[in-house]
């Protein structure tokens, strides 16, 4: 059951924001420190390799040795960031399925009498049914949070469980070792057992922003009144 409460203009303007930050801040500012790693990793190698040039000494040390010791400086510098670049992809797409829950908690709160977030189970009943009321049940952005986004962020917080299961059987291709019949996940936010694709992740925040439009144009939103005296100088 609603309560009898209207959203503001200010709450959907305030998600949009959210995102939007949210968003920009991950592809723009953060995910960019990892654009260059082969060029990092060719720099390590030559700088490896100038700093072994100050004390090789050819009668007791092997050039080829000295040289493959460099390679593998920068070869290791790439796959360790390598991976934690997936780790930051996976650790950004849990951030995002928070950012969503809460933000659906705060309006869910205004709108759904006696809701309460802390009763999961209850309170997800109570969101369903106002989707179903609204006609968002069937939503395709709805769709795509509900079914992929949030098992991928209950696998990644949880790893084994029904969580990781289900999202094995619709989505095999997220998983590091889905040509295994099974796939054991330990750690999947630092071990990348879970690869999340930076397309993944902007698809998931495409699906947000376009449930928010749609919820936003089924439920009644009031426009902030003007002043009587808004026009008098």
């Amino acid at each position: 059951m609603q309560n009898n409460f209207v959203l503001c203009e200010a709450d959907k303007l305030n998600i949009e924001d959210q995102l939007d930050v949210f968003y920009s801040s991950i592809v723009n500012r953060l995910l960019p420190s990892f654009s260059e790693l082969e060029k990092e990793a060719d720099n390590i190698e030559k700088e490896s390799l100038i700093k072994s040039s100050k004390y090789f000494n050819p009668e007791i040390m092997d050039e080829a040795c000295v040289v493959e010791d460099a390679y593998f400086d920068g070869v290791n510098h790439y796959l360790i960031q390598n991976q934690m670049k997936q780790s930051f992809l996976n650790v950004s797409t849990l951030w995002l399925y928070h950012l969503f829950e809460q933000q659906l908690n705060n309006i869910s709160l205004k709108i759904i009498e006696n809701f309460d977030y802390t009763k999961i189970k209850k309170s997800r009943e109570q969101i369903e049914n106002c989707l179903i009321e609204k006609g968002l049940v069937d939503n395709v952005h709805w769709q795509k949070i509900d079914k992929d986004l949030r098992l991928v962020a209950n696998t990644l917080k949880h790893a084994e469980g029904r969580s990781k299961n289900d999202l094995e059987k619709i989505r095999p291709d997220l998983f590091a070792s889905s040509s295994a019949s099974t796939v054991k996940v330990a750690i999947p936010l630092f071990e990348n057992e879970i690869c999340v694709s930076k397309l993944d992740f902007n698809k998931y925040h495409e699906a947000i922003v376009g449930f928010w439009g749609d919820y936003f144009n089924n439920i009644p939103v009031t426009q902030p009144h003007k002043s009587p005296n808004h026009n008098k100088r």
